[in-house]
């Protein structure tokens, strides 16, 4: 993509969870979100309200690719769909306020690390 000279990437955002990258070609803009959510649970509020925040300023079409670092679904897990560790009702309810479209799995289901 950046090989073309008919395409124009201009970064928007950028920060230890996010890189937003604006690309104008041909037939328009839009915004690609590059996430990575953090992997302490105590940390995932503030990333993801700093996403809903870039998300909602945009003003061109735009994508999100990357990893939340949590489940949200619990038949996606391998082990105990009993546990509580799947996606808090903030982060649900931030993709339904951004009308996002999760895609679902595709794959292996995740499976936990023994704990030693």
């Amino acid at each position: 993509m950046m090989c073309a000279s008919s395409v124009n990437a201009k970064v928007v955002e950028f920060n230890s969870h996010i890189v937003a990258v604006k690309i104008s070609e041909g037939y328009g803009d839009w915004v690609m979100v590059g996430f990575y959510g953090p992997c302490y649970a105590s940390k995932r509020q503030k990333a993801w309200t700093n996403f809903s925040a870039l998300a909602e300023s945009l003003e061109d079409p735009w994508t999100c690719i990357g990893d939340f670092n949590v489940v949200i679904d619990d038949e996606e897990k391998f082990w105990d769909k009993s546990d509580s560790s799947s996606m808090p009702n903030f982060l649900k309810d931030l993709l339904l306020d951004l009308g996002a479209i999760d895609l679902g799995l595709n794959g292996r289901r995740y499976a936990r690390q023994n704990k030693r």
